[in-house]
This record gives C-alpha cells, sequence and structure tokens, in this order.
C-alpha cells in the first residue's frame, strides 16, 4: 500500500505538470501572432478610391505586392492568394471565386463606418484559408 501512495504523489503531479507545459506550447504555436501581417509575392489588396466598387475578376481592382511595394495586378486574385479589402471599399463578384485567405478591413475610424466589403451577388466565394478582421494603420495591416 505505502508504494501505491509513493506513485500517486510523486508520478501523477509531473505527468499534470507536463500536460500543462505541452498545453501551453501547442497554444502559442497554433495561433497566429497579434504583430503586423507579413506581406509576400501572393497577396492582392483593392485599388480602389473610397466607397469605391470593383469586380473581382477585374485586375484594376487590385494591386499586388511585389515583395518590397505595391504594384498594379496583372491578373485577379486565386486559390492561393491572400487578399486584403480596405476601409469603404466594396468588391462584387460576377462569377463563384476562391481565395486562400481573406482579410476585411473593419475598423471604424472617427465615426466612419468601414463600410461594404463584399458583395457575393448570387455567387459563391470559398477560401481555403482563413477569414480575418483586421486593422490598417499607416499601410501596415494588423
Amino acid at each position: 500500500m505505502d508504494i501505491f501512495y509513493k506513485i500517486a504523489i510523486f508520478v501523477y503531479p509531473k505527468r499534470f505538470e507536463i500536460a500543462i507545459i505541452l498545453a501551453t506550447l501547442f497554444s502559442f504555436l497554433s495561433f497566429p501572432s497579434i504583430a503586423a501581417i507579413t506581406l509576400d509575392n501572393n497577396c492582392y489588396r483593392t485599388n480602389l478610391p473610397a466607397d469605391g466598387v470593383g469586380d473581382w475578376a477585374d485586375p484594376n481592382t487590385w494591386e499586388q505586392y511585389n515583395g518590397t511595394e505595391w504594384i498594379p495586378a496583372t491578373d485577379d486574385p486565386d486559390r492561393f492568394s491572400r487578399v486584403f479589402i480596405g476601409q469603404r471599399q466594396e468588391v462584387r463578384l460576377t462569377q463563384s471565386e476562391e481565395v486562400g485567405s481573406l482579410y476585411l478591413f473593419a475598423e471604424t475610424i472617427l465615426s466612419i463606418a468601414p463600410g461594404k466589403k463584399l458583395n457575393l451577388q448570387t455567387y459563391e466565394l470559398w477560401i481555403y484559408g482563413q477569414l480575418h478582421s483586421i486593422t490598417e494603420e499607416a499601410g501596415i495591416f494588423e
């Protein structure tokens, strides 16, 4: 009987501590950081005036990140793209589309609402990654 108590007292708390440590590591590795979003060549953002509306399939609606700056897009986003729709800019679908991840600007600034973002009409937008609500400060998406 004495051996059972020694096992119960010394082994189970250690397993509990290990479980807590593993759970903490998992939570830090599983969730994206709150820092600024890193950009790559698969990133697109809207290139529309305030309260502007553009079609998803129209390259003139978009700017693409080339690794150092935003340039006019030559094509529309695809299944592997990360798309950012800015404040008071609306993108309308003219056919069903696919996208990797979608970031929607959703912050009210100085009592100005973020406005409409996406007009699906009768079509579908398939998101194969993540859907985020973001803010933007000085061109840095967060």
